[in-house]
């Protein structure tokens, strides 16, 4: 299957690939900003372009996929000119963009799909993970196996099985294709409390010693003194755009639900604490050895599979096998 790589903006020249969702909010604040720049209030502005107060204020909060026809009428109202038009205007066309994701929302999760649209473009992935390895860096049979597990239904009964084993699969296709920069905090809680069968995980194990995705992975020891009064109460990422963005958001994971933090503070308060857990994380090597090293324990503790001549042994006469009662 190809994807596209998603909508490019020119600034000065360079061509830059964007996030729909983060052009949405882009979009948004630059529109808040002309309007009070022009002076205008909601109902002047919905009078002068024909549009709805409703409409304008879901455009201001980043919770409509912008017309570009209604976008050129907003800008000649608000009397926007030169490279702030064409910076407002290509903005707009990014934000209604529709991404690869979009056409297997349905199948891949909107969680799924939401992360898709936040990697996209991103030139900084951070993640924090405490239970279950990210998305990123899953192997298909940690990402199957994760599946099979979880009554993926609950939340959205349109969600297959394979249809988010094929998303993690596309996702790591796309930043394969794109390599930002891509850091990584892996509790040892990982490893220590398997979330999936022993040989999948020493598996998976293998895979995050080899820096898949060019990641630089660290691991978080259950015994590490962190910095500070704020610890991790679960999984969240950090995810940083370049210009014309310049923006870091906050995914914060959820049970049933992931939230998007968009906050200066909130920002702050979680790049804060990926800095403490980072100093509390072992060096790369460290990391990368001891993920070696469990994955060799873990592949040890399987069970050795009885042969034949085994069980020619160990079965003796009818008469001496309990019945099933």
């Amino acid at each position: 299957m190809v994807m596209p790589q998603g909508r490019i903006i020119r600034v000065q020249g360079v061509p830059v690939i964007s996030s729909p969702y983060v052009c949405r909010l882009r979009l948004s604040e630059e529109l808040v900003a002309h309007r009070q720049r022009a002076k205008m209030t909601h109902a002047q502005l919905a009078k002068a372009t024909g549009l709805s107060q409703a409409k304008l204020s879901k455009l201001e909060n980043g919770h409509l996929r912008p017309q570009i026809d209604e976008i050129l009428d907003i800008a000649e109202a608000l009397n926007i000119q030169g490279d702030a038009w064409t910076l407002f205007v290509d903005t707009a066309r990014g934000a209604a963009e529709r991404g690869w994701w979009e056409a297997h929302t349905s199948r891949m999760g909107h969680r799924q799909a939401r992360y898709a649209d936040l990697e996209q473009g991103a030139s900084q992935i951070r993640d924090y993970a405490m239970a279950l390895v990210p998305g990123l860096l899953q192997t298909e049979a940690y990402a199957r196996s994760i599946a099979e597990v979880d009554d993926l239904t609950f939340v959205e009964p349109t969600i297959t099985k394979q249809g988010v084993v094929r998303g993690r699969a596309d996702r790591q296709r796309m930043l394969r294709r794109r390599r930002p920069t891509y850091q990584v905090i892996v509790d040892e809680l990982i490893f220590r409390r398997p979330a999936v069968p022993k040989d999948v995980l020493a598996e998976q194990l293998r895979h995050l010693a080899e820096q898949p995705m060019h990641a630089d992975i660290r691991v978080l020891p259950v015994d590490a003194q962190i910095k500070g009064p704020a610890v991790p109460k679960g999984a969240f990422g950090l995810y940083t755009y370049p210009e014309p963005f310049s923006k870091t958001l906050v995914t914060v994971d959820n049970v049933a639900f992931d939230t998007v933090l968009t906050g200066e503070d909130e920002v702050r308060l979680h790049t804060t604490l990926w800095k403490r857990l980072l100093e509390a994380a072992l060096p790369a090597q460290e990391s990368l050895a001891l993920l070696g090293k469990a994955a060799g324990e873990l592949a040890r503790r399987q069970p050795r599979r009885a042969a034949s001549s085994d069980i020619a042994q160990v079965v003796t006469p009818a008469e001496s096998v309990p019945s099933a009662l």
